[in-house]
């Protein structure tokens, strides 16, 4: 929000809504005229949607995106929110120009012929936009877009009926047959992706930055998973389409997920104050309902969930419900959180801190220094919970990193050992030793 007495970026503002505008009208009547110059160009869409109606009406509600695109910037209130709406508008046009380019499709159904008071607006639209630039449904990209920045800026009645109105923007797209609903689809996805690619603000600043790759080999091993999901695609692409775009999903998940092994790190999963960010949660889903299934499995199996390594410093597994309500009788007043691919549990009343850490992968000793100065802190109020997901490897690393350090064990080999043995069904003291002295080559034995 603005401060008092400082104005709103008014000129920031005009140039991303010119600029913005022109790339649209540019990028649009480009791909247009070059897929009305490839002949006969195929059709997706579903037998279902002939029975689908034209409501007339609903060319209204079409129609207005352009003036909700042109104004939208005017609603900012710093130059850092208007550039990252345009940077959300110039990545959404840019992206589905590339789709319009590589797989121009045509819409499969005669354009309605409208007669009455809507039927000039019709052919006004029909004038200059030609059915070929489909899908992604750039229509639903923007509108979802627009629709996050008008929200963060209007109140009250006025924000119902912002959003009833963009809501009938959205279902215009298939009730004046513009789009067919595997494009409204994909203009969702389209619009998921760049949330996530451009967060909002308090968690684009918060991500935690890598200065080394987490893990080569588990990125090639997410890397290769991903290619072959990828070709199961294209081999099911014969004989199901449903199946086609969950693999597709599941490809795109992994390669993300590889992505964060062998460049990003943690900052993949987006995770702000103990929970993923929509975006993170359902473009990676197809990943992380996976981890889950198998870690449910590890926590059934597991004879304790947690253990206590000295008097006030509990490691473990993520938390859930149960686990949250044995912790409160034990008086944990904090939590230390090494999950990076995890949301924590609701609510977490506690003081909470968030060291993100990959799982499998050698972590960052900045982020493990962090994590053990947050010991450091609240040890002396009372007792905390150290977790990561299964509760073994990173929360003991962290755990035994600060028992050397603090000086309350004699040296490295000491800490290992007496983390593991607090879990013995769990990593081993070879192990944690061995991570101990990748963080401290020069500590002491």
């Amino acid at each position: 929000m603005t401060g008092i007495g400082e104005a709103r970026p008014i000129k920031a503002a005009a140039l991303a809504s010119a600029g913005c505008s022109a790339l649209f009208l540019v990028a649009y009547s480009i791909t247009n005229a070059i897929a009305a110059t490839r002949g006969d160009l195929p059709v997706f869409f579903y037998e279902w949607e002939r029975s689908i109606p034209v409501v007339p009406f609903l060319i209204v509600p079409y129609m207005s995106i352009d003036a909700f695109f042109v104004v939208a910037p005017f609603l900012c209130t710093s130059v850092g929110e208007v550039k990252i709406f345009a940077k959300r508008i110039c990545t959404a046009i840019l992206v589905a120009a590339a789709f319009f380019l590589a797989w121009p499709l045509r819409f499969a159904f005669e354009r309605p012929q409208v007669d009455g008071v809507f039927g000039p607006v019709f052919e006004l639209l029909h004038t200059f936009d030609q059915p070929h630039n489909l899908f992604p449904s750039l229509h639903i990209a923007l509108v979802f877009i627009l629709r996050w920045t008008y929200h963060r800026h209007v109140r009250g009645f006025w924000r119902v009926v912002m959003h009833t109105w963009f809501a009938l923007v959205t279902v215009s797209t298939v009730l004046t047959l513009q789009h067919h609903v595997i494009d409204v689809v994909g203009g969702l996805v389209l619009a998921l992706v760049v949330f996530y690619v451009f967060p909002t603000g308090l968690i684009g600043r918060r991500d935690s930055r890598v200065t080394r790759a987490p893990s080569t080999t588990l990125a090639c091993w997410h890397g290769g998973a991903a290619l072959a999901t990828a070709a199961l695609a294209w081999l099911v692409s014969a004989w199901t389409w449903t199946g086609f775009w969950l693999l597709v999903w599941s490809a795109f998940a992994l390669s993300v997920v590889a992505v964060g092994y062998g460049w990003l790190g943690p900052r993949v999963f987006r995770k702000y104050g103990g929970y993923l960010s929509i975006p993170s949660r359902l473009l990676l889903a197809p990943y992380l309902v996976a981890l889950w299934s198998t870690r449910i499995w590890f926590f059934r199996r597991a004879e304790r969930p947690f253990a206590e390594v000295v008097p006030g410093v509990l490691y473990g597994r993520l938390p859930d419900a149960g686990l949250l309500l044995q912790l409160r009788e034990r008086s944990v007043r904090a939590v230390l959180d090494l999950c990076a691919e995890h949301a924590e549990v609701r609510p977490l009343d506690m003081d909470y801190h968030f060291a993100p850490m990959m799982d499998l992968a050698r972590p960052e000793p900045v982020v493990v220094e962090d994590a053990a100065q947050f010991l450091d802190r609240v040890v002396p109020k009372g007792p905390v919970y150290v977790h990561c997901a299964l509760g073994y490897e990173r929360s003991g690393l962290v755990v035994a990193h600060w028992l050397a350090r603090s000086g309350r064990v004699d040296g490295l080999t000491e800490a290992a050992k007496v983390v593991a043995a607090a879990r013995p069904e769990g990593v081993s003291a070879a192990r944690l030793l061995r991570g101990l002295r990748s963080l401290n080559p020069t500590g002491k034995d």
